[in-house]
């Protein structure tokens, strides 16, 4: 479930930019993760990384929020 949740979060960031500023000033996967929660978006900070690093929404998300998941 929570590679779905990722996946729709994903496609969120991509269709609203809106979304995206929200979560600017989250600085650590955590705090991306924690922003993301109160959006409604379910997924733990290790589930992010697992699942999130390849997509190019979530590498746009990283960039604007200043996150590192190497």
């Amino acid at each position: 479930m929570s590679k779905e949740n990722i996946a729709k979060f994903q496609n969120a960031l991509a269709q609203k930019p809106e979304l995206s500023e929200k979560l600017k000033d989250a600085r650590t996967p955590e705090a991306l993760v924690a922003a993301a929660k109160a959006e409604g978006f379910d997924f733990t900070a290790e589930e992010l990384k697992k699942y999130g690093k390849a997509a190019d929404a979530t590498a746009q998300a990283y960039t604007v929020c200043g996150i590192d998941l190497k």
